[in-house]
Order: structure tokens, then sequence, then C-alpha cells
């Protein structure tokens, strides 16, 4: 809990724990997140402007028909443990995640709402304070289903989100916003 409140907190992790065992989170084995991982698709980053660590998100990358919601999650749960291991700052400041969503086409997303309901559901789970959301260069469908479907993320995260268009003048990309280039992850 954000409040140094100890029940909260205690609230938390125990949400954690049920999320963990609701999803199989642990049934998913070693090489299913060495799989997850070289997809690349959910990957540790540098420093936000604002000295946030940050967890980059490829969603072109991501193939949702040969993961299962649990192995998304663990994977994004082992970006998050490693992010907050670079010591009490990390904790402190919170995660800035970043979702790029230049080239996502339909075999990028699923249309399963039980899928998308564990996979927001165990997101949110993780004991770690968020600080931040970016979605990078939404496709018009997604801005309109952003819109009719926010009601489903709570909304204090939902107060994070940030919309930013990267695609610079000449075919150049422009992160300023979110970070300097040297921050960026390698594409």
């Amino acid at each position: 809990s954000r409040n140094l409140d100890v029940d909260a907190a205690v609230d938390v992790w125990r949400k954690h724990l049920a999320v963990t065992r609701e999803l199989g989170i642990q049934d998913v084995s070693d090489d299913l997140v060495r799989y997850a991982y070289r997809a690349g698709f959910c990957v540790r980053s540098g420093f936000d402007v604002d000295g946030r660590p940050m967890i980059w998100v490829r969603l072109a990358k991501s193939v949702p028909s040969v993961m299962t919601a649990a192995q998304v999650v663990k994977n994004t749960w082992m970006a998050q443990d490693a992010t907050l291991a670079s010591g009490p700052e990390a904790n402190r400041r919170g995660i800035c995640f970043v979702y790029d969503l230049k080239g996502v086409g339909l075999k990028n997303v699923t249309f399963d709402p039980m899928a998308l309901r564990d996979v927001i559901r165990g997101a949110l789970s993780h004991p770690c304070h968020i600080s931040r959301v970016w979605l990078l260069d939404a496709p018009r469908i997604f801005l309109l289903s952003w819109h009719a479907f926010k009601h489903f993320v709570p909304a204090d995260v939902r107060k994070l989100v940030r919309f930013a268009n990267t695609r610079g003048r000449g075919g150049t990309s422009n992160f300023s916003e979110i970070c300097r280039p040297s921050e960026l992850p390698v594409y």
C-alpha cells in the first residue's frame, strides 16, 4: 500500500497470492517463461524523463494464440520483479509501463473476454507501484476500444494512462515526452 497502511499492504499481498493460485501462475514452467522472454514483447528498459524505471511492451511481438494468460502474466511479473530489484528508488518512484502499439494487427490481440480478464487481473495484482502507463502510436480502432472499455480498468490506473504519437516528421521517431533516446530498448 502506498499510504504505509499495514492492513492494506497485507490485503494487496493476499490478492496477489490468490491471483497466483487462480490463474495457475506457479504452473508456468521456466521453459515457457524463456519462450515468452525470447519473443521480446515485454522487456526492461531504461528510465523515463522523471527517473522512473520503464518496462517496454512491444505488442506487435505478442501473439496471444501461442501463449496462455498465465504465461503473459508471469513474464510481466518477472520483468516487474527484475526492475524493482534495482533498488529502493525504483520502488519509491514506481514503474512506467510503455505499450508500443506500432504495427499491431489482429494476430497480436485477443478477443477472448476470459483471457483479457485474466491478463488485466494478473497485471493489476502485482504488489508494485505503477506510476505511469504510456500507449504509443495507438491505431484508431484501439483508441475507440479504449474509450468504450476503459471503465473495466480501475480508476486509479486509468488516471495514469497517457497516449503519445511518436511518429515525427521525416520518418524520425520522437520519444521526448517519455525518455531520452539512450533509454529506449533495442529493437
